[in-house]
């Protein structure tokens, strides 16, 4: 019984430990605004989920939980804009779009693809 309480406390503290987090590094002197998409298993589907404010020289760090697999970035400033590739639904204000890749919307953004797996990927925006 002993053994078996101790492989349960490795396993959970195993499971705390294996969370995926998307650390965005901002490394120009303007603020980006930032989104992401990633698929969302309860609804089957890409969701798109923005804007998160960067400051200059500063990240920010979001936690996805157990979510492994792609994951989709777009960054933008007054002045340009980073991602390439592949195309997501946005809006002006705060959003989380459902479907964000099939949907017919009003604005798309592009996105560049990143893969998360446990522990915490580096993502920066360079000038």
């Amino acid at each position: 019984m002993k053994h078996f309480i101790t492989l349960c406390l490795l396993g959970f503290s195993w499971a705390i430990h294996a969370q995926s987090k998307l650390e965005m590094y901002n490394n120009t002197g303007d603020k980006i605004y930032a989104a992401y998409a990633a698929w969302d298993n309860s609804n089957q589907c890409w969701t798109s989920h923005g804007w998160y404010t960067i400051e200059p020289y500063k990240s920010l760090t979001l936690d996805f939980g157990l979510y492994t697999g792609k994951v989709y970035i777009h960054g933008h400033t007054n002045s340009g804009s980073w991602g390439s590739g592949y195309t997501f639904c946005v809006d002006d204000v705060a959003f989380a779009i459902r479907n964000a890749d099939k949907i017919d919307c009003t604005t798309r953004k592009k996105f560049s693809e990143a893969t998360l797996s446990t522990g915490t990927k580096k993502w920066t925006f360079n000038p």
